[in-house]
């Protein structure tokens, strides 16, 4: 019984990372309070997040990225200054924040639509 209990962990820790790499994996815009325009471009491997996060045209690699079932966090440079960030998906929706606001001022990212390949 015990060795069954084991597996079953094994494959819930597994779905939880796929769960994550499923649903980060991808390009995502939103636009801050301020009016500027915010894009991620994420990659999710099982508990790891990677990517780069590209605000009125300028890019950041992100580093220390991390997800755990639907919450995520994160580290990039904005102007010039290491900026700590976590999120979480909700529905179709990530909710991004600095984590110096808080989550009352996340912004909220939707997927970018692939076009298809004219013909």
């Amino acid at each position: 019984m015990t060795s069954l209990a084991t597996a079953a962990a094994i494959v819930l820790v597994w779905a939880l990372g796929q769960t994550g790499e499923a649903t980060l994996t991808g390009k995502w815009q939103g636009e801050t309070g301020s009016g500027a325009s915010i894009a991620l471009d994420l990659t999710a491997t099982g508990t790891a997040l990677t990517g780069t996060l590209t605000r009125d045209g300028q890019s950041s690699k992100l580093s220390d990225g991390k997800i755990t079932g639907n919450t995520f966090t994160f580290k990039a440079t904005l102007s010039d200054k290491d900026e700590a960030f976590s999120g979480e998906r909700k529905g179709d929706e990530l909710h991004v924040w600095l984590d110096r606001q808080g989550p009352a001022k996340a912004v909220v990212f939707k997927p970018v639509k692939s076009k298809p390949p004219q013909p």
